[in-house]
């Protein structure tokens, strides 16, 4: 999946920050944890990647959840509230696939 907008941009930069935590690092070597682990997390099976998907959505108030037939995702908070649901897809990988494609969408919407 290829993600876009700001919701790219902000999940790299969320993503980024919590490699860095509490280690001490130099700006080379920032850097070259960046594109590294960057890089290897988008060459994860998307079932890998989903969790830390669901984390960054947790870390802006947004909760988004999917089982064997469907997905949820829910958000409360000073940008308003918005809840979306679908149900009967035909997978799991389908249906986690579903859920960050929506959060991506209303995600670029109100930012």
């Amino acid at each position: 999946m290829k993600l876009h907008g700001r919701f790219k941009e902000d999940f790299e930069e969320w993503y980024k920050v919590d490699l860095f935590k509490e280690k001490n690092l130099t700006d080379a070597q920032k850097h070259e944890v960046k594109v590294f682990k960057l890089g290897h997390f988008y060459s994860q099976p998307f079932s890998m990647q989903y969790g830390v998907y669901q984390d960054f959505a947790f870390s802006k108030g947004i909760e988004i959840s999917s089982w064997c037939n469907g997905w949820d995702i829910e958000k409360q908070g000073k940008d308003g509230f918005y809840y979306e649901s679908e149900g009967l897809l035909p997978s799991i990988k389908v249906t986690r696939k579903q859920a960050v494609l929506k959060l991506m969408e209303k995600y670029n919407e109100t930012k």
